[in-house]
């Protein structure tokens, strides 16, 4: 089970229900400092739309699902691809190809369990190795979007993991939130990475795959965003990454009521 945070009651009323998907919610309804909240319906997070069905995509189109935000590496995209998203006439989504891990450390650890390092460090060493210029590019495209933003990688555990994190310290969401936040996953990951296993993409790691190794630990992601923000803040290091003054106040704009 897990600790529910002191800020929000319960995470359920995040869960959307997406046919083909188990792991998607909004990110809105968190407590930010100052008795303020994250905007629902401006990101939802989850694993590849590849399982989407026909009802989850229309679904998707429904809950106003505009750009589609893929932090997966190409060789991924070219061998699992986006599903009914590249097939279905219906489908108006945008897709933004936003790697957070490059292809020469993926093919180590297809899914990107830091075996070498702990989690927090392995995360960040994904920003250091050319991750974090997709970051900087993604509160971009969040900006610019015109609908809803659907965040994913494969299983939407590490690498949405670390984006969401990011995204949410730079609105100020409280520390306990952000943690509840990576701790769901574990609710759904198994029943993911079974649907992942099945590919041949992933089997090397997945056929029997190390569940303990799979589950998000407590503590973790706070970890990484301490080594993220060093001695300044998370607002201070994008800016040293590239990312406006003008974009960091857009991005607040939109997700902070």
């Amino acid at each position: 089970m897990i600790e529910k945070c002191c800020t929000v009651k319960t995470h359920q009323d995040r869960k959307i229900d997406i046919p083909g998907l188990v792991n998607a919610r909004d990110l809105g309804n968190v407590s930010i400092t100052m008795g303020r909240k994250f905007s629902r319906g401006v990101l939802i997070r989850g694993e590849s739309p590849q399982f989407l069905t026909t009802d989850g995509l229309n679904k998707m189109i429904e809950y106003g699902v505009s750009d589609l935000l893929d932090l997966r590496t190409e060789t991924e995209v070219r061998s699992e691809g986006y599903g009914l998203l590249e097939s279905s006439v219906n489908s108006t989504v945008k897709i933004h190809h936003l790697p957070i891990i490059m292809d020469k450390n993926w093919s180590k650890d297809p899914i990107g369990s830091g075996k070498t390092h702990k989690k927090s460090v392995s995360f960040h060493n994904w920003l250091l190795e050319g991750g974090v210029a997709s970051v900087v590019r993604l509160v971009d495209v969040i900006n610019n979007a015109e609908g809803v933003c659907y965040i994913h990688c494969a299983a939407g555990k590490d690498r949405t993991g670390v984006v969401t994190s990011i995204l949410y310290a730079l609105a100020d969401v409280q520390r306990c939130c952000i943690e509840q936040d990576y701790l769901i996953t574990n609710e759904y990951v198994i029943e993911v990475l079974n649907k992942l296993g099945k590919s041949k993409t992933y089997i090397r790691d997945l056929k029997k795959p190390d569940l303990h190794a799979q589950l998000n630990n407590p503590g973790e992601i706070t970890e990484f965003l301490d080594l993220v923000r060093g001695t300044s803040s998370i607002e201070e290091w994008l800016k040293s990454k590239g990312l406006s003054e003008e974009s960091i106040l857009k991005y607040r704009e939109k997700v902070i009521k």
